[in-house]
């Protein structure tokens, strides 16, 4: 189940770089290679040891890794959901292939900007006890709520990470304007001209 990925064969590349220009292909060869890297470090047996910074930076986003190695990164992730409900040993848990690949697929869809390092550190976290007791039940709820944590530590590392970023603005600070319902409503209406339909109150 823990399958490795092979190095891109010349017709892969072909597929990659199809039908674009250098700059892209280069950049899709560089994605091929990153999900390669990343695969590979999810997949090296013991305790992954990464921070949640680490995993966020140089991790590999798992659309991504789905686009360019689907089988591979299928399988990475239904090895990890499996080796947290081997290792928890809860009396209600997935048990089946079938358990195993709709919680995979359950994460794909529903955390789309997870990464695949991201996940194997929750999933070691998750048998450290490090998110909770599970209370003798580990379904995909249990591995939702455990990403949901992750991602609520997260995004104090992602405000940092991002507090350049000025939405367009030349000033520092954006300014916020509150309004109203009515202007809102107003401001939908396919009859609505910016200036022109405007209220001096």
């Amino acid at each position: 189940m823990n399958r490795q990925p092979d190095s891109l064969s010349s017709n892969q590349l072909q597929k990659v770089g199809a039908d674009s220009s250098p700059s892209r292909a280069e950049k899709q060869l560089e994605l091929a290679k990153a999900t390669e890297i990343s695969l590979r470090s999810i997949s090296v047996p013991g305790l992954f040891k990464a921070t949640n910074e680490q995993a966020w930076k140089e991790g590999t986003n798992i659309r991504t890794a789905l686009r360019i190695h689907p089988e591979a990164t299928r399988g990475a992730v239904i090895s990890m959901v499996k080796s947290v409900c081997d290792f928890v040993e809860a009396k209600k848990t997935l048990q089946s292939l079938e358990g195993y690949a709709l919680c995979a697929e359950t994460i794909f869809d529903i955390f789309p900007t997870l990464k695949l390092e991201e996940f194997r550190l929750i999933c070691d976290r998750m048998k450290t006890g490090y998110y909770g007791k599970y209370f003798e039940r580990l379904k995909i709820q249990e591995f939702r709520e455990c990403i949901i944590k992750h991602e609520e530590e997260r995004a104090p590392i992602l405000e940092r990470i991002n507090s350049h970023i000025t939405r367009g603005s030349d000033s520092d600070r954006v300014a916020f304007q509150p309004q109203s319902m009515a202007d809102l409503r107003r401001k939908r209406d396919p009859l609505y001209i910016p200036g022109l339909n405007e209220r001096n109150d």
